[in-house]
C-alpha cells in the first residue's frame, strides 16, 4: 500500500514535471487512452501534497481546464496511488469507496485509472472517464496500463533532465497552494451562479 505523504515520492514532483505546458508524448497518451476506451475524458494526473493536477488531458469540463487541478481529497486517482494497482469505478453515484464531488459538481460516474511512475515512485495516474455508468472491459486496464508505461518512460525522461549534481528542482508549496486557490475559487463562482 502506497503513502500519498511519502517523502520520497512527493520529491518526484520536480519543476520540470509539473509544468502545465503542453508535452508531445503525454497529449499523445491521453488521446490513445480516450479513444481505447472510447470515452470522453482522459487524464495524466499527478496526485501532490495538497491536490491533483492535470498534467495531460482531454476532455475536462471548463472549470478544470481552467484550474488544471482538483483537491487531493476529491480525487479518484488517490486510490490509484494508494493502492498502486488500477482502480476500476462501474458507477461512482453507489460506490462508497470515491468521494462524491466530482460526481455533484462534473458528472464523473465511471472512472479507470492506472498507475504512472517516475524513477520507480507511483505519482499518479493515466485514467479515463465518463459521464455515465460504464462496465468498462476488463481488457481495458491493459491497455491503459500499456499506454501507462509509456507516459512513466516519458516522465522518467522529464525528471533526468536535471544534472545529477544540483539540488532538487522540487514543486514549491507555494504552486500547490495557488492551485488549492484557483480550486476554490472556482467552486466559489460555481456556487455563486448555481444559487
Amino acid at each position: 500500500m502506497g503513502d500519498l505523504d511519502d517523502p520520497r515520492r512527493l520529491a518526484q514532483f520536480r519543476s520540470s514535471l509539473v509544468q502545465l505546458d503542453s508535452d508531445g508524448v503525454l497529449d499523445e497518451c491521453v488521446r490513445d487512452a480516450a479513444a481505447r476506451a472510447e470515452a470522453p475524458v482522459a487524464l495524466v494526473t499527478f496526485v501532490m501534497s495538497k491536490v491533483q493536477l492535470f498534467r495531460a488531458a482531454v476532455g475536462l469540463p471548463p472549470e478544470l481546464e481552467m484550474s488544471r487541478a482538483i483537491s487531493r481529497c476529491d480525487s479518484f486517482c488517490q486510490f490509484v496511488v494508494q493502492n498502486e494497482s488500477a482502480f476500476v469505478v462501474n458507477d461512482a453515484r453507489t460506490d462508497p469507496r470515491v468521494p462524491q464531488a466530482m460526481v455533484r459538481m462534473y458528472g464523473i460516474t465511471s472512472y479507470v485509472g492506472v498507475p504512472i511512475r517516475a524513477q520507480g515512485e507511483v505519482l499518479g495516474s493515466l485514467c479515463v472517464a465518463d459521464g455515465k455508468p460504464r462496465a468498462w472491459a476488463a481488457a481495458l486496464v491493459d491497455d491503459l496500463a500499456s499506454i501507462g508505461m509509456r507516459v512513466s518512460r516519458r516522465l522518467d525522461q522529464m525528471s533526468s533532465r536535471m544534472p545529477s549534481k544540483a539540488p532538487p528542482d522540487l514543486a514549491s508549496p507555494e504552486l500547490e497552494d495557488r492551485l488549492e486557490r484557483a480550486i476554490r475559487s472556482l467552486l466559489l463562482e460555481r456556487r455563486t451562479a448555481s444559487a
